[in-house]
């Protein structure tokens, strides 16, 4: 009785009563305030205590980060929503923000699935999938109502998760690109649309937090062996830096330039090519295209 799942279900059963009767009565108006009006599901009580600690919640990211990155690229149905597919889109952007600037990606792999990544998240060696951005041919014989509560459940972990994190690395959450007002020439294009489409871009610096505390610094001795095992972390963790790739159109960008994670240019006749066009240091191209015999 003392679970507020209970007394939510009890709100929801009530409030599909009613849009029953503004149905039936015809009333336009109180259907569209109840449409609005819906109750929401909050499952915050539900995560503190499945998850104590942060530690927890790092064992068990794997299945919800490839929901999560999988939902992102599903096309908008009766079954799956256009809130759940925008929000995956947002949160997977912001842990694909963090993985990048933490440099705690390891290990990356591909797949007739997609693209397999691992990262160290807290210690823990965390593996997701990112599918082929390819039309996805949508099975019948799934129960998608099973889908939906695993990702109203996801969503709110990795909102956590992503917040957690933002703050172990001084950065703030949610995102604020670095730079200021933003301004489009185009008037159409809101303010938060062009946010939204820079975050997916991975190439935008972030904005951090102005107040960095202080730790006291400790005098280590350490083996030569492990100096040299340091430096070598160090230097595959800046492989690519200062270096600027080409991507052919065939290529999914996304999965290229996180993995990359440096600045990247598309064809020379876009918007986007011409920004680094007078700074290009290396150029490779990538060409996903059959092989001729």
């Amino acid at each position: 009785m003392h679970d507020p799942l209970i007394n939510f279900f009890r709100q929801e059963l009530i409030h599909k009563n009613k849009m029953k009767k503004a149905v039936n009565v015809k009333n336009d108006t109180l259907y569209c305030e109840l449409l609005k009006n819906k109750p929401k599901l909050n499952l915050e009580h539900i995560i503190k205590e499945r998850y104590p600690s942060f530690d927890d919640v790092s064992k068990d990211l794997d299945d919800s980060l490839s929901l999560i990155f999988t939902l992102a690229r599903m096309p908008t149905m009766k079954n799956i929503s256009v809130q759940i597919v925008e929000e995956c889109q947002r949160l997977s952007n912001e842990f694909l923000h963090y993985v990048i600037t933490s440099k705690s990606l390891t290990k990356v792999f591909i797949s007739l699935k997609g693209y397999y990544f691992q990262a160290n998240i807290g210690g823990e060696n965390v593996t997701w999938i990112i599918p082929h951005t390819l039309v996805p041919n949508i099975p019948t014989d799934i129960d998608y109502k099973i889908i939906k509560s695993f990702s109203e459940f996801y969503v709110t972990l990795l909102g956590f998760v992503n917040c957690h994190l933002y703050n172990s690395i001084y950065m703030i959450y949610p995102p604020k690109i670095l730079g200021g007002i933003l301004k489009h020439k185009k008037d159409t294009i809101s303010n938060n649309d062009l946010c939204r489409q820079l975050l997916c871009s991975l190439n935008i610096p972030l904005m951090r937090n102005n107040i960095l505390p202080k730790s006291p610094q400790i005098d280590t001795f350490s083996e030569h062996n492990q100096c040299d095992g340091i430096t070598k972390i160090s230097k595959i963790s800046s492989l690519f830096e200062a270096k600027v790739f080409y991507l052919s159109r065939e290529v999914s960008k996304e999965p290229f330039v996180f993995a990359i994670k440096l600045n990247y240019t598309w064809s020379i006749k876009g918007v986007a090519g011409e920004l680094y066009l007078g700074k290009m240091i290396l150029v490779m191209n990538f060409f996903l295209k059959k092989m001729i015999s």
